[in-house]
């Protein structure tokens, strides 16, 4: 009888210390990236409210957007002041929202705007992308894909805006959101990320042609292991990165199978605390926007 209930207890024990996938500390075929250093300021200015982040590959420098100042700062890949504009001297960008660089321009997205606004690197207007006469367009989060088309999620309407390289539109994706709340281009699929309670979080479409391809992962409150998904970027091998603003950093592969996870652990000096964007810089650097901490952790 004492090994029986012995038994019992062993199995409860090992049944409920297992690492669950809430917590992502269950073992994945994935190495987790460690912290190697922040970016929390720009020369002695502090970051007061970054929002959103793009790597540029070309030139290897970091794009921050900070709304605090209604400015664009860049770093270079180490994260060492490179030019800033906006901070109140000149209109451009006001409340911005999302960024992207195509070449030496850049795109901004800016609350409450109808139009992308493109710059030049000094941060004088270019142009503007607009949506087609009649179609009501308010951009936010936004992405770019290799062969220059954009993407933008568009808030009036719930779904995404596709626009080719010289800023002409060509379809939108998705429909029946009540809200989305990020956005990540492959290279050949379209996610679309929604925040709430609407059965699947993530769902997936063919890029050349918009078409639904399908859905996975949930909130945890409906069956899944989500918390509050706001970011999301693929990385050069096709791997979805979900940034989780409440439990950390969800890697999925193609096939929609969980590969890794970080940032939710015990560890204060990695844990990320209300992540909202991310992207890949060069050997293998993950930028990484904590709001909360007011800073970009970088890990490798």
């Amino acid at each position: 009888m004492i090994n029986v209930f012995f038994s019992f207890f062993v199995l409860v024990f090992l049944i409920f210390s297992s690492p669950s996938h809430s917590t992502g500390k269950y073992p994945l075929p994935f190495d987790t990236p460690k912290l190697k250093f922040s970016i929390d300021s720009f020369m002695a200015d502090k970051l007061i409210s970054p929002v959103a982040i793009f790597y540029d590959n070309e030139h290897r420098e970091l794009l921050v957007v900070d709304s605090a100042y209604d400015e664009v700062l860049i770093f270079d890949e180490r994260g060492q002041g490179v030019y800033r504009f906006g901070r109140g001297k000149s209109v451009i960008p006001v409340n911005p929202l999302g960024i992207i660089k195509i070449g030496d321009d850049m795109y901004v997205t800016e609350q409450g705007k109808s139009h992308i606004t493109i710059l030049n690197y000094r941060g004088i207007e270019k142009g503007r992308i607009t949506a087609p006469e009649g179609m009501e367009f308010l951009p936010s989060k936004i992405d770019v894909d290799k062969e220059g088309n954009i993407y933008a999620l568009n808030t009036a309407l719930n779904n995404c805006a596709v626009f080719d390289k010289n800023g002409v539109y060509k379809m939108s994706i998705g429909k029946d959101f009540n809200s989305l709340s990020a956005i990540a281009v492959g290279t050949d699929r379209v996610y679309l990320i929604t925040s709430f309670y609407e059965g699947k979080s993530i769902h997936f479409y063919r890029k050349n042609d918009g078409v639904y391809m399908g859905s996975f992962e949930a909130i945890e409150g409906v069956g899944g292991t989500l918390g509050l998904p706001l970011g999301a970027r693929v990385d050069s091998s096709d791997r979805l990165w979900l940034v989780d603003a409440l439990k950390g950093v969800h890697i999925f592969d193609k096939s929609a199978e969980k590969i890794g996870f970080f940032g939710g652990g015990k560890v204060k000096r990695e844990r990320i605390f209300f992540g909202v964007d991310i992207d890949f810089g060069h050997d293998n650097m993950i930028y990484l926007l904590d709001k909360n901490r007011k800073r970009i952790s970088v890990f490798k």
